[in-house]
């Protein structure tokens, strides 16, 4: 079998799974180059981000703490992650005011985000990413975001993209109930 070659015109697209990690890198020198060259040379790099970048701790509910200082974006920038999705169970972790910080802290740091937005409608929006790759939206699968803790009153307010309105039955209940989706096509 003959190794892939770059052809002129190909978009290179490397992704990885969850990212919690709120330290900066410990390990000596060039340890972690290596890790960090396949997605510091891709055009899109693509990770879950499973944390929140804000400084707010004190917005944490009472289950995870996966947090990490805005300016920590500026170290997972450094690690090639262009693009992250957010369409997961932590992303309201510190609650619509932490994700609003986390999202800013994106954008200032360049990383281009998918499945979370200001509004609903925008976390519906492909997230973009990538000099060559601009003219790709690249959508992140949102999550069945079915807790209460999960779903938002309020989707003109920072919020994760969730799936299409539904009704699904608990095992353990027996009854279902609707869950929000996208907005309507205009």
């Amino acid at each position: 079998m003959a190794a892939l070659r770059e052809e002129p015109g190909d978009v290179i697209v490397t992704a990885v799974g969850d990212m919690i990690f709120n330290e900066r890198d410990q390990r000596p020198e060039g340890t972690g180059e290596k890790n960090c060259r396949i997605l510091q040379e891709s055009d899109v790099a693509i990770g879950n981000l499973e944390f929140s970048l804000n400084e707010r701790p004190e917005l944490q509910k009472p289950f995870y703490n996966f947090r990490a200082p805005r300016d920590f974006s500026w170290e997972v920038a450094a690690t090639g992650i262009n693009l992250v999705s957010m369409a997961n169970n932590h992303a309201l972790d510190f609650g619509a005011e932490g994700l609003k910080e986390c999202l800013r802290a994106l954008d200032l740091s360049g990383i281009a985000h998918a499945g979370v937005g200001r509004t609903l409608a925008e976390a519906h929006q492909p997230g973009r990413s990538g000099s060559r790759a601009r003219r790709n939206g690249w959508p992140a699968s949102p999550d069945a975001l079915l807790t209460d803790r999960d779903l938002r009153a309020d989707l003109a307010g920072p919020c994760p993209a969730t799936i299409n309105p539904a009704r699904f039955s608990p095992p353990a209940k027996g009854e279902g109930r609707a869950v929000e989706g996208p907005p309507p096509p205009t």
